[in-house]
């Protein structure tokens, strides 16, 4: 089976600003699939606290249908990490949730560059999930309940996607794969996290758009934002 990585959004998330998942080829036919749902809607949330799931399964798509994920897209790769990808995922699993430079955008961002995707946007700050989620390149697929279609072409025949028996929850002592493993682009004073950081600052921000599905998502954020802060009755 070919190396293959998954980025699946549901555009409902964040009061509308959009929310990512990642999947990936493990082995044969098995995947690896996670996010940190953050379902608290905190800026700032402790990782026993923030969501964190991963699991195995031989159908990607059947856990993020369950957790009402609607879209996705599919990168195809020569070569892949996946011992890599998932040292980086059991990282993301101890790291404090943060809305401005530790959210899903840069946790999906972090598994799968390492798993080989390299040509992923960067995650950056004033960018949203949804718009994070509209610049990568690749196959993209809808979700409903009858299965999944391409989003390209609303004609072509559904294909199935049911919830296959085994699935297994990574759970218990880790071992060699399991040990936390930071990108080398996280880690303080080097070369790769300069490099990392320097790209972020020449991203351009998100185009305004004026619709009102994009105004509603906006103030819901905004809402959110002087409700945590304690603004909403000055």
């Amino acid at each position: 089976m070919a190396n293959r990585a998954f980025i699946f959004v549901r555009r409902s998330g964040a009061y509308g600003i959009g929310h990512v998942g990642w999947a990936f080829t493990e082995e044969n036919d098995i995947f690896t699939a996670g996010s940190v749902e953050n379902h608290g809607g905190g800026l700032r949330t402790l990782p026993s606290e923030m969501d964190f799931w991963m699991l195995r399964t031989r159908d990607p798509i059947a856990p993020m249908r369950d957790r009402h994920y609607d879209e996705f897209k599919v990168i195809d790769l020569e070569q892949a990490d996946p011992i890599g990808a998932k040292r980086v995922i059991f990282w993301v699993k101890q790291q404090v949730y943060a809305t401005f430079g530790r959210n899903c955008m840069d946790d999906v961002y972090d598994v799968l560059r390492v798993y080989g995707v390299q040509q992923l946007p960067v995650p950056a700050q004033h960018w949203e999930p949804n718009h994070w989620f509209d610049q990568v390149q690749g196959a993209h697929y809808r979700i409903d309940d009858a299965g999944v279609a391409p989003e390209d072409d609303k004609m072509k025949p559904v294909m199935s996607s049911t919830v296959e028996p085994g699935l297994v929850r990574l759970e218990g002592s880790p071992d060699a794969e399991e040990t936390p493993a930071a990108p080398t682009w996280r880690t303080p004073e080097t070369e790769e996290a300069y490099t990392f950081q320097a790209t972020l600052a020449t991203v351009r921000s998100m185009p305004v758009v004026s619709s009102q599905s994009n105004q509603s998502a906006t103030q819901g954020l905004l809402s959110r934002l002087m409700h945590l802060f304690g603004f909403e009755d000055r």
